[in-house]
């Protein structure tokens, strides 16, 4: 049994003070997290070896303190706790689970960047003084300060990008205060003396030089502590320029379209990162975000304790533009790396990550956004071993996306990174002079000034000839050369030529212990569907017209078709039009709805529906769905059902009395096109019992139905009854920062499915990287219920 103890909170002033034959040296800071609902901030600490005899804890305001030797730690909070009589805190003796709940000042306030632990480790910012300290005659006025400079006034304590000397205060035998590391002055560039300076905000200098010489291949730069920024650009260049190789470069184009081959596949890969949700973080006021505002990005227990390990530094950053700047090269690099690799860092992950940085190899310092993209491009065609523009300018788009990300998505690359280098033996001094300081000042940046970087960011488009070297003849002579070889080849008699199939190869495993191809092969590839456009006319109204021009007989214009159309937003009509296997499926729609979580969502056509219904007719096809029989649950409008159906599968659509209605009204329209189809409706309230009544099914469809949380128990448990060894499960979501990721997570812990990722290349394109994402899943475990026979679809009687 567990056993709680109850500790008692005392006001700071009473706090009992250590003793002198304390040595704070001893003193470490524990394992903890911070978590906060409605009403209360929760601490919790993690400490084995706690004495109950000498455990002290207190609020001050903003800041949480807890002593008890040999833990001592300190929270510098984002808002004010209080004490009110509400507070407590508990000890776990069987787990070493101290967890303290602190009262919010101000019910409901959302407390931001509670996982940013270094923030939270940090000093209390002393008080500004009333009037400024310094006044600047003749200097740039507050309104033409850079973007990436401005910050409110009020955000010193979160940003850090300003910071004043430390008030003085009365000696105490024991300082709540106490610092681990003093702030470190900033340098100009290149003092006096001529010793040139570098590293994070220019900190370092006749470092690297001694380094260097004992270890080479740190960095490029050939005299690190005595060239001035000013010339490393022109040695960066130089050696760019002889280092560029023409004939590497087109063999590596060559192999651009062929399968296997290093580029090919590190085109084709779908980062891992790609996961992670590009939601915004709350604003720098503190005001509590909207739902789809709320800080979705989450730290790993890996990097939190890398985070937790971090030194607790402050930074008096004279402009923070030119660190921003230069993040940009570094993370490009990390995103190469991760990219080239497939996720999996190798033995020379570091080597990569430290030469395609042009910070990290020549200590660049970028004076503007397009300078630092010019420079990473460069060194991506001129330096590893895989070379392409096509590559380069992917991993553009890469990173240009981690920083829509803000300064989450950034962060987590730069402690992975700094892990990768401070791995290395040779690489790793690069990641004490740089990337620790920059996840420590990253914490305390604020997400306006991020944004401001990723949209400069965002706007810059960099072409093949503004690389310098002429790699747009180099790859026109040898697309030129293929052409050739090509048509030759196309002429030879018995040439038997396979194209491949496009897409990542997975298997699955059958019941029967047989592995079949993620991606099904066919007979011959799908029939592309024939070309169809909406006519808009003067009344509004939107209609499918088989021919494509200029305008219709009535004069009316023609918009070419698409699912989410830029001139056209079909997603507001009541009625869907689009074609499905060289059939015209309409989808009604009640768009007047009023919908939300827990109500109506079956009532319209989401995104996914369309997304699986796609993957079903070009991927699988009817040598997959063929006398198959299928269940659909939660089908609400059934566009996935009626594909189904419409490639051999006998079909039952299910779903509560809410969307029944308009459901069987749209399998209706369908039967009624197709009269030979096996599609049919009927109520399914998720219950072991009921499913176990209808016995297991070949496929079962989960399109848009695991973001409810408090549904996820039943709907697993619904799936395992209607399952049997050979049933496939196909999930269809989009990530909105609900419930789909714990559901995923539910799938991976319980141990009972194997779960296949279906890959972004693979998805319908208009949609790849929209947060949508296919799961194709099978039971682990065995059952004895018997299958269900195409002809007992149609015999289904109404279930309760």
């Amino acid at each position: 049994s567990t056993r709680t103890v109850p500790l008692g909170f005392r006001a700071s002033t009473q706090i009992p003070l250590l003793s002198n034959a304390t040595p704070l040296t001893n003193m470490i800071t524990p394992v903890f997290r911070v978590e906060q609902d409605v009403e209360f901030v929760r601490v919790l600490i993690t400490a084995p070896h706690l004495n109950l005899a000498a455990v002290d804890f207190a609020i001050d305001g903003s800041q949480f303190k807890f002593v008890s030797h040999p833990y001592f730690l300190r929270l510098q909070l984002p808002s004010e706790v209080i004490e009110d009589g509400r507070e407590s805190c508990t000890f776990d003796a069987d787990t070493g689970l101290v967890t303290a709940s602190l009262p919010k000042k101000v019910k409901g306030e959302v407390f931001v960047g509670l996982d940013l632990l270094t923030t939270l480790l940090a000093k209390k910012a002393p008080a500004r003084a009333a009037g400024p300290l310094i006044e600047v005659i003749g200097g740039a006025s507050i309104d033409s300060v850079s973007e990436f400079d401005h910050v409110p006034a009020t955000d010193a304590g979160i940003d850090g990008l300003h910071s004043s000397a430390a008030a003085a205060r009365p000696r105490d035998d024991f300082d709540w205060e106490l610092e681990q590391t003093l702030p470190e002055e900033t340098h100009s560039a290149d003092d006096a003396m001529g010793v040139a300076r570098y590293g994070f905000a220019l900190r370092y200098s006749g470092t690297l030089g001694k380094i260097c010489h004992e270890v080479p291949g740190v960095i490029e730069l050939s005299d690190p502590d005595h060239t001035p920024i000013s010339a490393r650009k022109a040695e960066r260049v130089a050696a760019e320029d002889a280092q560029f190789d023409s004939e590497h470069y087109a063999c590596d184009h060559a192999e651009k379209d062929e399968p296997g081959t290093m580029l090919h596949e590190a085109l084709q890969f779908v980062p891992t990162w790609s996961g992670w949700h590009e939601g915004r973080c709350a604003s720098d006021d503190g005001a509590a975000p909207a739902d789809d505002e709320r800080p979705q990005l989450r730290f790993t227990s890996n990097e939190t304790e890398e985070m937790r390990r971090l030194p607790r530094k402050e930074y008096l950053v004279d402009a923070v533009k030119p660190e921003l700047i230069g993040l940009i090269d570094i993370v490009y690099s990390w995103a190469y790396n991760h990219r080239i690799t497939q996720g999996d860092h190798t033995v020379e992950s570091a080597w990569t990550i430290g030469t395609v940085s042009a910070t990290l190899s020549f200590l660049a310092r970028h004076d503007t956004v397009y300078e630092a993209v010019v420079a990473s491009l460069r060194r991506a065609v001129a330096y590893p071993l895989v070379r392409s523009f096509a590559l380069a300018a992917q991993v553009l788009e890469d990173t240009q996306k981690i920083f829509r990300m803000g300064v989450r998505g950034v962060l987590k690359c730069l402690l992975d990174a700094r892990s990768v280098l401070a791995r290395d033996e040779v690489k790793r001094y690069l990641a004490d002079i740089y990337l620790t300081d920059y996840c420590v000042w990253l914490q305390t940046l604020s997400e306006k000034a991020m944004r401001a970087l990723s949209t400069k960011l965002d706007a810059i488009d960099v072409e093949i000839d503004e690389i310098g070297w002429p790699l747009a003849q180099i790859e026109a002579i040898v697309d030129n050369d293929d052409s050739e070889d090509s048509d030759e080849g196309s002429n030879d008699e018995g040439s038997d030529i396979d194209s491949p199939s496009e897409g990542k190869e997975c298997e699955l495993e059958d019941g029967d212990g047989t592995r079949r191809p993620l991606i099904e092969e066919v007979d011959a590839a799908p029939p592309s569907p024939p070309a169809i456009t909406l006519i808009a006319n003067s009344l509004g109204s939107v209609s499918l017209d088989p021919d494509v021009g200029s305008t219709s007989k009535d004069g009316s214009a023609v918009i070419p078709w698409r699912f989410a159309n830029p001139w056209i937003d079909t997603r507001k009509l009541p009625t869907r039009e689009m074609t499905f296997c060289d059939t015209l499926v309409v989808v009604q729609q009640h768009v007047d709805a009023e919908i939300d979580v827990k109500h109506n969502t079956g009532l319209i056509l989401w995104d996914a529906a369309y997304v699986l219904g796609r993957y079903f007719e070009v991927h699988l096809g009817s040598r997959y769905f063929r006398e198959k029989t299928v269940i659909e649950l939660g089908a609400g409008t059934g566009l996935p059902s009626i594909v189904a159906a419409l490639l051999g599968a006998a079909v039952l659509a299910t779903d509560l009395d809410e969307a029944l209605p308009l459901l069987q009204s749209n399998v209706d329209c369908a039967t009624t096109r197709s009269p030979t189809l096996k599609l049919a409706v009927e109520k399914l309230v998720w219950s072991t019992d009921v499913a176990h009544k209808l016995g297991s099914f070949d496929v079962i469809v989960c399109s848009e139905v695991i973001y409810d949380r408090e549904c996820h128990k039943l709907l697993l448990g619904c799936i395992n009854a209607l399952a049997s060894p050979s049933t496939e499960i196909f999930f269809a979501y989009k990530r909105r920062a609900l419930g789909e990721d714990d559901f995923v997570q539910l799938l991976h812990d319980s141990n009972c499915h194997h779960v296949v990722v279906v890959q972004q290349d693979v998805i319908e394109p208009d949609f790849r990287g929209a947060g949508i994402g296919i799961l194709r899943v099978k039971l682990v475990a065995t059952t004895d219920k018997m299958p269900v026979s195409i002809k007992d679809i149609s015999e289904l009687e109404h279930t309760e």
